[in-house]
């Protein structure tokens, strides 16, 4: 009952929408500096939407998601856009990586051509209503998401974790088994790899040199890469969470601190990853609408069909993340093996931390800014 109430309630905002008439013409830019790559949730062309009765529905459009790419993109197809194509006939075309350079281009170029995006949560708070859409009360109930969880441009999702995890293989003998063994080279020899983002690693590396996980806020950034510096030799940067991936796939990593669905999708891949339950920051994972985007309304009923209980289920199936609203139960989900065993929300899963948002709101240009000039070497 609830899926069909939905696309009944679908079909007829995309009535309205047709009327208002809908964007999606203008020429495509080129806002960014390398191309970014595509993939389509309908290889076919998508049949005509229905209305009731006679009545003919919008014309199909085409959403076009900017998201992180890989098997995390591949999650967004399977338990959101499939489900939404049959239901209205709408496609998407799947652009990664979604780059906040990319949507300030565009923006300011008045040439904006995509109309979502998955990126992290406080790239909305800090920007709203200048990159991205206040999102539309009529499709959101924010009452069954956590205090918190929510901003005027940004809806969780789902509820990832950064998970300090080891290749078994590589460490026979003794295990890591605190987040202080990440920075230990000495007892863990091996290379380590992280995306090139402070986003999430530079509160392990304060608890690592000893700060007290409650005590974390505000961060000492100058500390915590101090404590990376002890690592360069043996530290990888990777520019994406798919170059993560990549590198524990292909041998050329040992280590890694990375977030849920990239763990599980290594592990997924006979990668033998071992969880360290010491200490694990928490986030969420949002979707925003872009600022002006040629289907803004389109893509603001897309995040709301998303956020429906039925796909918020697929969507922690796929992708092994913790439900963000209140009313999904996680006895619900049928996780696999290895997204419980990844799992950072159950029982006996050591000190696990919520990002500050007051903190990431306020000072994370700061840390970018710091990280990115210790990360070229200055």
């Amino acid at each position: 009952m609830t899926k069909l109430r939905t696309v009944v309630s679908l079909v007829v905002l995309l009535l309205l929408v047709a009327a208002c008439g809908n964007g999606g013409g203008a020429d495509e830019p080129d806002a960014t500096e390398a191309p970014a790559t595509t993939e389509t949730a309908n290889g076919e062309d998508a049949p005509p939407a229905t209305g009731g009765g006679d009545e003919p529905a919008a014309e199909p459009q085409t959403i076009t998601w900017a998201s992180t790419g890989g098997a995390f993109t591949e999650a967004e197809i399977a338990a959101v856009q499939e489900p939404f194509t049959e239901a209205t006939g709408h496609t998407f075309e799947n652009i990664s990586p979604a780059e906040l350079a990319q949507i300030r281009a565009m923006v300011d170029a008045d040439r904006v051509t995509w109309d979502m995006v998955t990126m992290p949560w406080h790239f909305g708070e800090l920007h709203c209503g200048e990159l991205y859409e206040p999102l539309d009360e009529q499709y959101f109930d924010f009452s069954l998401y956590q205090e918190g969880s929510y901003g005027e441009c940004y809806a969780p999702i789902g509820l990832p974790s950064w998970i300090f995890s080891y290749n078994a293989d590589s460490y026979p003998d003794e295990a890591p088994s605190s987040i202080a063994d990440f920075f230990d080279v000495e007892r863990f020899p091996g290379q380590r790899v992280i995306l090139d983002s402070p986003h999430n690693v530079l509160e392990a590396a304060l608890v690592a040199d000893g700060v007290d996980p409650s005590e974390l806020y505000p961060l000492d950034i100058e500390r915590a890469l101090a404590k990376f510096e002890e690592i360069r030799d043996h530290l990888t940067l990777a520019p994406t969470y798919g170059a993560v991936e990549q590198a524990l796939v292909g041998g050329q990593a040992d280590m890694t601190i990375t977030v849920t669905a990239r763990t599980v999708a290594i592990a997924d891949q006979g990668v033998p990853l071992e969880p360290v339950w010491d200490f694990t920051m928490a986030g969420k994972t949002v979707q925003m609408v872009v600022k002006d985007a040629p289907n803004a309304d389109l893509a603001q009923q897309v995040i709301s069909f998303a956020h429906e209980p039925e796909q918020a289920i697929a969507y922690a199936e796929q992708t092994g993340l913790y439900p963000a609203r209140t009313d999904v139960s996680p006895e619900d989900i049928d996780f696999t093996e290895t997204q419980h065993k990844f799992n950072a929300f159950a029982e006996g899963r050591g000190t696990i931390v919520q990002q500050n948002p007051e903190w990431y709101s306020e000072q994370i240009d700061q840390a970018i800014e710091a990280w990115t000039e210790w990360a070229v070497g200055g």
